[in-house]
């Protein structure tokens, strides 16, 4: 597990050299082995090696609650990264608040550097100003995306956009 925001790599936490037979699975919750290592109120990102010619698949679910809410998360997990990645889908609410997380990892061997442009779902129209530019990302590590912090106001609100993160050239996002 790595911290997300910082960076700081927890190598006591999780599952540590497994062996899993074909068509077996393992669910990973840190609080099995020894989460005591994570601190709370985190997010943090991982990576899942094997060895040479072992082929894995991750799913993700993610699930919170609480009194003010409910929410839940699915995805896969990648085996390689790309230059540019796509994202069909991010909603800003009438509230400003954002209804999709996304995070991005550098799963290549040198610094990554990209830039993240946010548009218009329903007409093209790119908003220059919104996402982080020329982010250099240290391999193995990841980043949240969030437009709050760079320059949000340029993203109105109740309306959707698709993002592309754009990596240079050898860049594994």
């Amino acid at each position: 597990y790595w911290g997300m925001t910082d960076g700081i790599l927890y190598p006591g936490a999780g599952a540590k050299n497994v062996t899993l037979g074909p068509g077996l699975s393992l669910p990973e919750r840190p609080w099995t082995w020894s989460d005591a290592v994570l601190p709370t109120n985190k997010q943090y990102s991982m990576i899942i090696k094997g060895n040479p010619g072992d082929k894995l698949v991750a799913i993700v679910n993610q699930n919170r609650s609480g009194t003010t809410y409910t929410d839940g998360t699915a995805y896969n997990a990648f085996t390689t990264g790309f230059q540019n990645v796509y994202i069909p889908w991010v909603m800003k609410q009438p509230s400003g608040n954002y209804l999709s997380p996304i995070v991005i990892q550098n799963v290549g061997t040198a610094d990554a550097t990209f830039s993240v442009r946010y548009y218009d779902l329903d007409t093209g129209v790119e908003y220059p100003n919104a996402g982080a530019k020329n982010y250099t990302l240290a391999a193995g590590r990841s980043v949240p995306e969030r437009p709050w912090t760079y320059s949000d106001a340029n993203l109105p609100v109740n309306k959707r956009f698709t993002v592309v993160i754009e990596g240079q050239a050898g860049n594994q996002l």
